[in-house]
């Protein structure tokens, strides 16, 4: 085989490998993160909580949007998670910041919510089926084995209001 004919077969070789190194590139240069979260019990149950850490495990940046609790009888409620979420109610600051925490590579977020700072009354915790944070571009991650522990303390965390 001559190099006219093989010049043909080469380009088509190179065409291919350098579409998958492109997919390769494309699939790990996206949006990904990863979500814990506990229950935080408190001495006497005075002032219990759930307590959710976020770390932006991907390459690019994202940004939290809301907290999405899902009970058992198909109710969705969305509460928005804001840079200042985890600031008491009675927070000496005046000008707290409503905008969304935005994370860039293996920056993470964490906040607890207790009934200082949230109010657990508009949710139905005892029927609470899962637990997940949503991301501004709709990806959500849920929380695992969050959801039991709210379940099983949720005559505390109402409680304590």
């Amino acid at each position: 085989m001559s190099m006219k004919e093989a010049l043909p077969y080469i380009s088509i070789c190179i065409s291919v490998a350098s579409l998958c190194i492109a997919f390769y590139v494309m699939f790990r240069d996206r949006t990904s993160f990863d979500v814990s979260g506990s229950y935080r019990e408190s001495f006497d149950n005075m002032v219990d909580g759930i307590y959710i850490k976020v770390v932006n495990s991907g390459r690019r940046p994202i940004t939290l949007y809301s907290l999405v609790f899902t009970c058992t009888d198909g109710q969705v409620h969305k509460f928005r998670i804001t840079n200042s979420i985890g600031q008491r109610a009675d927070s000496p600051f005046e000008n707290r910041d409503l905008g969304h925490p935005c994370l860039s590579e293996s920056q993470f977020f964490e906040f607890l919510l207790d009934s200082t700072n949230f109010d657990f009354g508009t949710c139905n915790l005892e029927s609470v089926a899962s637990i997940e944070v949503e991301s501004s571009t709709g990806a959500m991650k849920q929380v695992k084995g969050l959801a039991e522990e709210v379940k099983k303390n949720a005559h505390h965390l109402k409680s304590s209001m």
